[in-house]
């Protein structure tokens, strides 16, 4: 059985976000929109010959995983700014939607509307696609 790269699991994530929107299950879709984009930025670190290792981490030394904080930060100046690889949108879009899922996922008073929830899984999507295009190089 092949293995599921990042963009891989960003599509499947960002399906699994569009079908919580349709059911009305707004926290999760917010949820499930951050982790597509997360995913697919992940993806387009490594395809630069980025590793977490070269970044600092949490704890003050060598990343060992992809923390959140890493791909937040480092995106806008990394493929917004430096390498143009990304529309700034996607570069302020990803810090967006990480605001939105710890609402999502640990604040229990926050409401949210399902315009704005739709238009999270609509930014996921853009992220997903550009990083799709510089990757690959089609859509």
């Amino acid at each position: 059985m092949p293995t599921l790269n990042h963009l891989d699991v960003a599509e499947i994530f960002l399906q699994d976000s569009r079908e919580a929107l349709g059911r009305k299950a707004l926290r999760t879709a917010l949820s499930r929109a951050y982790y597509a984009a997360y995913h697919a930025c992940v993806a387009l670190f490594e395809y630069y010959g980025y590793r977490p290792q070269n970044f600092v981490g949490r704890r003050g030394g060598s990343a060992a995983r992809w923390e959140h904080g890493i791909i937040v930060r480092r995106l806008l100046i990394e493929f917004t700014e430096r390498r143009q690889a990304v529309s700034p949108d996607a570069g302020w879009g990803i810090r967006r939607l990480y605001a939105d899922r710890i609402l999502a996922d640990y604040e229990v008073e926050a409401l949210f509307e399902e315009v704005y929830v739709r238009e999270s899984v609509q930014l996921a999507a853009r992220i997903v696609s550009e990083v799709r295009i510089a990757v690959t190089g089609s859509p």
